[in-house]
């Protein structure tokens, strides 16, 4: 089987990814949820099981509303593996989440996505994020 991606491809997953981190240190969850194919699915950081259906979207905008962040630090070390319509990114994460009463928490993260070519735009299918040891890495 061949494989065939066009050229720009690779940085059209690049600038997704981008908008994808740029949008979720917005508030809007429209804006977040457009960057995700149906049936979109994740693991977190925190271990456990396939988590189907990604996010709770009413959940998110409720948290935003009362003051949640994200800030979404630039990616490290990112590489971009295309499979035609198919790309696999892998990358270091750091993520800022502050909580409506103001604590904050700060992680890294080693992620892995899956994202699709749905007609024209790059979306995101799948999510890995596993803790980095040690927690900060040049």
């Amino acid at each position: 089987m061949t494989s065939i991606s066009f050229a720009g491809d690779k940085e059209d997953v690049a600038a997704a990814s981008d908008a994808l981190s740029t949008a979720w240190s917005g508030t809007d969850v429209d804006v977040i949820a457009r960057h995700y194919a149906p049936g979109y699915t994740r693991y977190s950081p925190d271990g456990g099981l396939l988590i189907p259906g990604g996010w709770q979207w009413e959940g998110l905008a409720a948290w935003f509303e009362s003051g949640g962040k994200v800030l979404v630090a630039p990616a490290r070390h990112r590489d971009i593996a295309m499979f035609g319509t198919t790309a696999i990114v892998t990358q270091y994460g750091t993520v800022t989440v502050t909580q409506p009463d103001g604590t904050a928490v700060t992680r890294t993260a080693r992620n892995t996505g899956g994202w699709v070519k749905q007609g024209n735009p790059w979306k995101a299918a799948h999510g890995h994020a596993s803790r980095l040891t040690p927690l900060q890495p040049n």
